[in-house]
C-alpha cells in the first residue's frame, strides 16, 4: 500500500482489493493465476544457495529445486525433463573460515620445514 497512508486507510484498501479478487475469481471460475515452473524454479535454485551446509551428502541446488517445486505445485521439473539426472546427490564444498594470513604462514612453514 502507498506510503503515508494511515493505517485504517491501508488495511480497507487491501481488504477491498481481496475482496475484488475473489469475487473474480469465483465469477470466472478459473485458477488465480497459473505457476510459471520454469520462473519458479529458478527462483528455488536461486534459494537453494543459502541452505545450511551439512557434511552429509545432499542434493544439488537445481536437483533440490525440482523436489521443491514438485512437492510445492505438483509440476515436474522442466528443467529436469530437458536434462536428466546424472549425480542426483553430492557433497557440496563448505566455505573456508580460516583467515588467509594463517593459510599463507602455514604453507610458509611447511616450505621452510621440508628440506631441499
Amino acid at each position: 500500500m502507498a506510503k503515508g497512508k494511515p493505517k485504517g486507510v491501508a488495511i480497507a484498501a487491501l481488504a477491498r482489493h481481496l475482496l475484488v479478487l475473489a469475487y473474480q475469481l469465483l465469477t470466472k471460475e478459473e485458477p488465480y493465476r497459473r505457476v510459471d515452473a520454469k520462473k519458479y524454479e529458478d527462483k528455488l535454485q536461486a534459494l537453494a544457495a543459502f541452505r545450511p551446509h551439512t557434511q552429509e551428502l545432499e542434493p544439488t541446488h537445481t536437483a533440490w529445486a525440482a523436489e521443491q517445486l514438485k512437492a510445492l505445485t505438483g509440476l515436474p521439473s522442466p528443467y529436469e525433463e530437458v536434462h536428466p539426472r546424472s549425480r542426483p546427490l553430492r557433497r557440496r564444498k563448505l566455505v573456508r573460515q580460516t583467515d588467509p594470513i594463517q593459510e599463507v604462514t602455514a604453507v610458509i612453514t611447511r616450505a621452510l620445514a621440508t628440506p631441499s
